[in-house]
């Protein structure tokens, strides 16, 4: 029995170059560290592949491109997951020029379907490399399309631009006047402001409301991760925040504070190999408000927003 839902996030990496306020990965400090071994991950994911049936799929972080073997996971993923779902990569920018000499490998028909680039600092050096490495990115994958002797017209059609509202545009690859399934979205998140889904940093981080408060339900009815099952390590979680939390807080110590042991005490997550009837209640649980919500801002009385802007992560190893 295979289970349909929308969205599968699965992080492959912690570490991440940028410093995000309210990352909701908590990737925002430089103690953030450590990768999903691939070969190790084989066995649960052929598990949890012939049991879901997502939309689509995100190779996730951290920085996804940071890790030193992205690409087999991504021919990995697609082939366990077979020719379905739609396998999408979402990265800051900044390392794209590293696949640059994968594309075939990683942009061919049969793998990745979509990559998405949220470009999360308006400072330099930062900005312009990214802007540069998109570029990059789109002549490249159009030059190796045109290799393919079947291929006589390639190129990209920005089919919708949303950059006056929220801050987006959409392209697809135009080959022989036909859309194919390979898509680009350009995310310009720095000019967006955000809801934090923690309050603090690093050793200060702290839930926004008790876990036994009033705003759960509130605040699942605003949230925009809600709909990102997220696989880490082999187990399933609600989403991105909750997928990574015991992790961070272990970084810092964290996990037996009074403010937190509450929620990685209650919440319920999946482990891989569950039965049939644990996996279909485990979803139908997860698709509600639960406890585990009042971690972050989207209502009540702590509600606020942040100014994703900042600035990259200091005694980080650039190479410009």
């Amino acid at each position: 029995m295979k289970f349909d839902i929308e969205h599968l996030d699965i992080p492959i990496i912690r570490s991440c170059n940028l410093g995000c306020v309210g990352c909701m990965t908590f990737s925002d400090h430089k103690n953030i560290k450590g990768i999903v071994n691939l070969e190790e991950s084989i066995e649960w994911l052929s598990f949890w592949a012939s049991k879901l049936s997502p939309r689509s799929i995100t190779l996730f972080g951290g920085e996804p491109l940071l890790h030193p073997f992205f690409v087999n996971w991504a021919i990995t993923l697609r082939k366990i997951w077979g020719p379905l779902p739609c396998l999408t990569v979402n990265t800051n920018g900044f390392y794209i020029d590293r696949i640059i000499d994968q594309i075939p490998e990683l942009f061919n028909p049969e793998t990745i379907h979509s990559i998405i680039i949220s470009i999360q600092n308006g400072n330099e050096p930062y900005l312009s490399k990214v802007h540069e490495n998109i570029e990059l990115l789109k002549s490249k994958i159009v030059e190796y399309y045109l290799t393919l002797p079947e291929v006589k017209v390639a190129y990209w059609d920005l089919w919708l631009d949303e950059t006056k509202t929220n801050k987006k545009q959409w392209f697809n690859l135009v080959i022989n006047g036909q859309k194919s399934k390979l898509g680009l979205t350009v995310c310009e998140m720095y000019k967006l402001h955000w809801v934090p889904h923690y309050n603090g940093s690093g050793p200060t981080l702290k839930p926004v409301y008790d876990y036994h408060d009033e705003w759960f339900q509130e605040n699942h009815s605003h949230c925009q991760t809600k709909k990102f099952l997220t696989l880490y390590k082999g187990i399933l979680y609600k989403c991105p925040p909750i997928g990574v939390l015991e992790h961070t807080l272990e970084t810092f110590g964290l996990k037996d504070t009074a403010e937190w042991k509450p929620y990685l005490d209650n919440y319920q997550y999946l482990s891989a190999y569950s039965s049939d009837v644990q996996i279909s209640d485990w979803i139908k649980t997860q698709q509600n408000p639960e406890l585990v919500c009042n971690m972050c801002g989207f209502s009540g009385p702590n509600n606020h927003t942040i100014n994703r802007s900042h600035l990259m992560k200091m005694n980080w190893k650039y190479n410009f």
